[in-house]
Order: C-alpha cells, then structure tokens, then sequence
C-alpha cells in the first residue's frame, strides 16, 4: 500500500475502494430480491382472499346472504341485498384499497357474465376490422395508395377489410394453357366466397392472367393493369409476363405478381391486396399445381386439361421457356383422372394443352401416344378428344 498510483492514490486504497464496492452492490441485489419477495407475496395472498369472497358471493347468492355474518337465508340482517355489490364486510376498504365502489360486474366469473352478453351483430361492419400490420416476409411491399384505395371502396359499399365479399374481373391473354389456369384460379376464389364480375367497372378487384410469347400481348395486358390501378381497383398480375421478367413490377406501382407455378395461392395474395399490401410470388417450384383443384369453365363443355408446363426447346423468338421453364409432365393417371371427372360433369369435349404437347411424358419415361391411347379408351362415348400444338418433330417420332 505504499506504492502509490496514478495521482498520488495509494494502490491498496483502490483495491479496497472496489472491495467495498462490489459489497455494496451485492447488498443492495439482495435487499430488492428481498422487497419484490414481499410484494408477491402480499398479491397472493390479496388474490387468494378475493377468490375466497367470490365463491362466497356465488355460493350465497342461490338464495342466502353473501358475506359471513350468519345471517343465512335472511339476508335483511346484515343489510347485505341480493345482486348487490361484494360485501365491505370482506373489502373494507374497497377493491384495490380505494374506497370508491365497485362497478356491479366487477369480480364476476365467466359463468356469471355468459348469460348478460349481448348478442353479437349480425355481421362485421365497415371499420371494425382494422389493417394488419403484419407482412409477408420477404413478399409484400408497403402499398403507399392503400389508404385511399379502401376509402374508395368503402363510399361505394364495399367491405374491403373482408375477404372473400368483393367482385373479382378476370382478363385471360394466350394460349388455352392460360385460360385453364384462369379457370383454376376462378375455381378457388368462388369457393372462397368470391364472386366476378363481367367487366372491370363493375369490379372491386382485378386479375390479369398475361401472355409474354408476342411483344403486343404483353403489352396489352401491361396496359389494362395500369388501367385498373388508375381505377382505384386491386390488381393481380399473373400469367407468364411476370414470371419472365419479374422487373416489369418496377414500373407497376401498388400491383401483386402471381407466378404460373403460384396460381394455387390465388386466394391469398388477393386477400393480402384487398387489404393494400404487394405481393411477389414468383419463385419456381419444383412440382405443378395439382390437377385437382376446383375450377370454373368459361365453357361449360369444354374441359382444358394441361398435360405439362413447359418445353424443351431454347427457341431464340420465343420467350415462353423463360416463364415455363423446363419440360414438366402430369402423371397419365392425374390426366386421365381430371378427363372422367370432366365428362361426370356433363363435358363434351376435352383438350389436352401443354407449350409443347408432343414433348409430353419425355421427363417421366411416357410420351404423347401412350397418353393420347389411355385417355381416348377411357373418355366416355360421346366426348370428343382435341390435342393441342406441338412441335412436329416430337410427333413424327410415332
């Protein structure tokens, strides 16, 4: 301790300085694990003489008095009345100390309040469901115009907030390979509750099923998704333009984009726009929709099926493959499911589709013969067969 630190403080002294510190510091740890020891306690055991005082409450109330005063069947003697207030024989000093009184549904348990609810409205009305603030990680954008958007569809008496209530119009460019998937996608908004629209007016949302294989399909589909935008209308871009050039959405401000491998997720990425938010689901995967899915036909005769997505080809004029992507075929079994199902419903025709209908089965060790020969023996009398295009190599191949 004679040796002597900075600014002439002995170094014994500093040790002994932190010494009594640490000590200090460990008291006052103990002394507040101390305190809040106490005043758990002291709210247990107020809890536990609540509960008591209930239970008396309601054991009395069938007909005696509800405190302990012995009065039993005639509660005059105390002064104590029946549905009245928690006797202050237990609380003197009221709830929770003070001595204002107890509101009369104050301490009373779920069977008591289950028969003074009031009954619920007959329906949600505007404004009692408020927007979420959650989002999709990594899909949705913050949508800058939704506020305005759902005023919008509110003066005109539309329940925005609410899936499942509003008119959907839907706009198919392409081949029938879109118009199936189309129909798909209607399939599972109707028996979401959904219902459509004839024309974009009349609607309170939109869905454009694109074409990328010409430059003035895309275009046109392009264009009708900044129309309805400017309408005030929620938009859902699908089909093969986003899912070719996923950057055509930076010019498309406050639109969701739906992949062709998405389309059985149709429900929920125009739920999540309804309520103003932009989702991109574009990523490819690895199966297929399922061929099971409910559909509405444009045609009610006519059953699209497509029989594969997708070619084999790296045609150089044809941007398909980069929305499609590599050849990927449906089971026999799947399509020749899907046709009897078709022709149960009163189906009189049955079109198989596909980008390239002659490359069928050649990534799962089947071909376009063998799928044409089953389907053509199993479809009933009656029910005609239509092939769709083909690349004529494939089919010179049989």
């Amino acid at each position: 301790s004679s040796i002597e630190g900075v600014g002439g403080t002995p170094l014994g002294s500093r040790a002994m300085t932190g010494t009594v510190t640490s000590v200090a510091l460990r008291r006052g740890a103990v002394a507040l694990l101390a305190t809040a020891a106490t005043t758990s306690a002291v709210l247990l055991v107020a809890f536990i003489s609540r509960r008591q005082a209930l239970r008396r409450r309601k054991t009395s109330s069938k007909g005696g008095c509800r405190c302990d005063s012995g009065a039993g069947e005639d509660s005059s003697r105390c002064g104590c009345q029946a549905a009245a207030k928690l006797c202050r024989d237990d609380f003197p000093d009221g709830v929770n100390g003070a001595d204002a009184p107890a509101s009369d549904a104050d301490g009373l348990e779920l069977e008591d309040l289950a028969g003074e609810a009031a009954a619920r409205p007959s329906r949600w009305g505007r404004g009692d469901v408020l927007r979420p603030l959650r989002r999709l990680v990594g899909a949705i954008v913050p949508d800058l115009q939704a506020d305005a958007r759902v005023q919008a569809n509110n003066a005109s008496g539309v329940d925005t907030l609410l899936p499942g209530r509003q008119r959907v119009f839907v706009k198919t460019f392409g081949c029938a390979h879109n118009s199936s998937d189309s129909e798909f996608m209607m399939g599972l908004l109707r028996d979401y509750g959904y219902d459509f629209a004839d024309n974009l007016e009349d609607a309170d949302a939109c869905i454009v099923n694109s074409c990328t294989v010409k430059n003035p399909s895309q275009d046109t589909a392009v264009t009708l998704t900044r129309k309805a935008r400017k309408a005030g209308k929620a938009v859902v871009l699908a089909g093969c333009v986003p899912s070719a050039d996923a950057s055509v959405g930076d010019d498309l401000e406050d639109v969701s984009l739906l992949g062709v491998t998405q389309l059985d997720r149709i429900v929920e990425v125009l739920e999540e726009t309804l309520r103003g938010n932009s989702v991109r689901l574009l990523g490819q995967r690895k199966g297929l929709p399922t061929l099971e899915l409910p559909k509405v036909r444009r045609n009610s005769f006519v059953e699209i099926i497509p029989i594969s997505g997708g070619c084999l080809g790296n045609c150089a004029y044809c941007k398909t493959k980069h929305a499609r992507g590599k050849l990927a075929s449906y089971t026999e079994d799947a399509i020749v499911s899907r046709a009897l199902l078709a022709a149960s419903e009163g189906v009189t025709e049955v079109w198989l589709t596909s980008e390239d209908t002659g490359a069928y089965g050649l990534d799962i060790g089947s071909n376009i013969a063998k799928l044409l020969r089953r389907v053509a023996d199993s479809l009933p009398v009656g029910v005609m067969l239509k092939l769709g295009m083909t690349n004529p190599p494939y089919m010179l191949a049989h």
